[in-house]
């Protein structure tokens, strides 16, 4: 998990012109691109093949990036969230701040660790370039089979302004149907709906979620992972469902 993290920030140095300081060194980490917005930003998924840890990562430039990771022009540097000094505590998760650097380049990091320890949520600040947002967590194990309640750290970004807003959410999950109801909130925004379950997969997603910020109101897409053992945790991006998101966002929790 935590090398998926470390391999996504390089990705996006390298994206926006940095070097890679010799890169060309295999990875197991394969890359795939998911979505591309209008203005060039979009979704991706990490699968590492020798672990089965999957990550998602919603950013700019999202071809660039992907392409440069699968070219294996990425920085090898590993870290883990425990490297990064504790500034918070949420009601569902620790919050980390500290900074990443490859070659000169230096990110703002802060972390969003679940108190489960299987999920998180890993939000990167380039000054002056972009910002970008990622979720992980470990492998799922297991056949997960019954209906479970999660609950987490659920937050939005208005991409116009770059403000972020961090609230909660709860989630049920029925793995018999293979279905789940969303419900996440923030001080100014919502989303809410449901959406399909690939247990196989360790993956769940929607396309027709509801968000409303202010006056606001639009259809929202999310793609989801679950994590641990039985599906003890997920994560999951989202955004808008315009050529051009106006809002996105991320979340990660674990069962009751």
């Amino acid at each position: 998990m935590h090398k998926v993290v470390l391999v996504s920030i390089a990705g996006a140095f390298l994206a926006y012109g940095c070097s890679s300081g010799g890169g060309g060194s295999a990875d197991p980490v394969d890359w795939s691109t998911l979505k591309v917005f209008g203005d060039g930003a979009g979704v991706a998924r990490l699968v590492d093949s020798e672990n089965g840890s999957q990550a998602l990562l919603i950013g700019p430039n999202i071809t660039s990036i992907v392409e440069a990771a699968n070219d294996d022009e990425v920085d090898d540097s590993i870290a883990t969230y425990s490297d990064f000094a504790k500034v918070n505590t949420l009601q569902y998760s620790t919050v980390r701040e500290g900074t990443v650097t490859v070659d000169g380049t230096t990110a703002n990091v802060t972390f969003y660790e679940d108190n489960s320890g299987v999920s998180g949520i890993a939000l990167f600040e380039l000054p002056g370039l972009a910002r970008l947002g990622l979720v992980t967590g470990t492998r799922m194990t297991g056949s997960p089979t019954g209906t479970f309640d999660y609950v987490g750290t659920h937050g939005a970004r208005n991409r116009r302004t770059d403000a972020i807003e961090i609230g909660t959410f709860d989630m049920t999950i029925d793995f018999d149907s293979g279905t789940f109801v969303y419900d996440g909130d923030t001080a100014s925004s919502t989303l809410d709906g449901t959406g399909s379950v690939d247990v196989e997969n360790a993956r769940f997603a929607s396309s027709n979620l509801s968000f409303t910020a202010n006056g606001y109101s639009q259809t929202a897409s999310m793609r989801g992972l679950l994590h641990g053992e039985d599906a003890e945790g997920v994560s999951a991006i989202f955004h808008t469902n315009e050529s051009t998101p106006l809002f996105d966002g991320a979340a990660a929790g674990s069962k009751k």
